[in-house]
């Protein structure tokens, strides 16, 4: 993006590689749904062009993927560009104790894939991997079905590797996200 501005200051074209832009958008702008290509909707989700069938944007911020942490584990929210790797048999970047994830992580992610292709992705209430800090494995995933509703519900998941369980890592990780989630003025019931 500052290549572009710069570029654009000196009168010279510029385009960096769809896979780039790609990557930047479902990492630092999970929320923005993806356009006709990936240059002009990360172009149009920092206010500097325009997007057909889309509003102006005419402020903007980056969002930073979120990290709760717990007492022996770091619960480290899921990305679109990691749910898309999840969801095809990939690793999506980290580490799997067991050396892959459980089945119930890649239907998690597929899920998150899908709500971000709809515009639904909210990367908080969404899921995260469950990662060792003694080991920075992944033991497991955890996370909401999705946002509170009206009635401040909300509804979490999870499964663990086979290699993980019976080490109290669902429990520990279950009270962190719930108590966040209990925190939050939206949320009144954590099923």
């Amino acid at each position: 993006l500052h290549t572009h501005d710069m570029a654009e200051g000196l009168g010279i074209a510029y385009e960096p590689p769809a896979e780039l832009c790609e990557f930047v958008l479902t990492r630092i702008f999970p929320r923005v749904r993806p356009g006709p290509a990936p240059w002009p909707t990360l172009l149009w989700a920092t206010g500097r062009g325009e997007l057909p069938g889309r509003e102006p944007v005419t402020a903007w911020r980056w969002c930073n993927n979120p990290v709760l942490r717990s007492e022996r584990l770091d619960l480290e929210g899921v990305t679109p560009a990691a749910a898309a790797s999840l969801s095809v048999a990939g690793d999506g970047g980290f580490t799997w104790a067991g050396g892959a994830p459980a089945e119930g992580t890649r239907v998690g992610a597929g899920i998150g894939v899908k709500q971000y292709e709809e515009g639904a992705f909210v990367p908080e209430w969404g899921m995260y991997v469950l990662v060792r800090r003694g080991d920075d494995r992944a033991v497991g995933a955890m996370g909401f079905h999705g946002p509170p509703g009206a009635d401040g519900r909300v509804e979490i998941g999870y499964d663990l590797v086979v290699e993980a369980r019976g080490n109290g890592y669902a429990t520990e990780a279950l009270r962190t996200l719930s108590a966040w989630a209990l925190g939050q003025d939206a949320v009144h019931t954590v099923v």
